[in-house]
């Protein structure tokens, strides 16, 4: 398979759990959060989750939109500046989570489609190779430091929280139906990997606003 990104993930939470959930394999383009965890603290796993599928809409929006990413990063231009350039361009009268929920029905689309071809529920594939917690890191700062079993399956159980799948990180037919993506929740039905209705329904945000530092 592929390998990892350039950041090692066992001291670094936030971006272990992007590469794991990455819908193109083990990869930073979809959220950048090795950035997160150098700001917030490499030892916890508090709040990751969130972060992480707020930067898997921003980032891919940029994808959907043809325009660079490092705009936002780098050179500082927030979501509501490339927003109202989009209306100036289009006609459109989008606001920043108008444009955020299009590419959150991207992902949930690849998700589905993702469930489609593997036949399996999701969390059977989002795990990372069990040296991410197995082996600690050899030498260097950051020596014997590396995420455990236990905050693996926390990041992936407050991660699916975040994003309105059930506990085997599958989507629910509540989630589809709210991105007008019902066809999607039709035949995941239809295959048995049809996420379980969430108690008390589905948030209404979902995930949390962070802007990395470029480094």
């Amino acid at each position: 398979g592929q390998e990892m990104s350039g950041y090692d993930g066992r001291w670094a939470p936030g971006m272990l759990l992007a590469y794991m959930t990455c819908d193109i394999g083990a990869h930073h383009n979809r959220a950048w959060t090795i950035t997160v965890d150098m700001a917030e603290g490499r030892e916890t796993v508090e709040g990751r989750a969130k972060v992480v599928a707020y930067l898997q809409h921003i980032r891919p929006l940029f994808d959907t939109l043809c325009i660079c990413r490092l705009f936002w990063g780098e050179l500082d231009i927030e979501p509501e500046e490339i927003v109202e350039s989009l209306n100036h361009i289009t006609g459109w009268n989008l606001s920043v989570a108008d444009a955020l929920r299009q590419s959150e029905r991207t992902w949930n689309l690849s998700r589905c489609h993702y469930l489609e071809r593997n036949r399996a529920n999701g969390r059977t594939f989002d795990y990372p190779p069990a040296r991410s917690w197995e082996d600690k890191i050899p030498s260097g700062p950051g020596k014997g430091k590396g995420v455990s079993k236990e905050q693996v399956e926390k990041l992936l159980d407050e991660y699916y929280a975040a994003r309105a799948w059930d506990k085997n990180g599958n989507p629910t037919r509540a989630l589809l139906e709210d991105l007008q993506l019902g066809f999607a929740a039709d035949n995941l039905e239809k295959i048995g990997l049809l996420g379980e209705p969430i108690p008390g329904g589905i948030p209404k945000v979902r995930g949390e606003r962070y802007k990395p530092k470029a480094f």
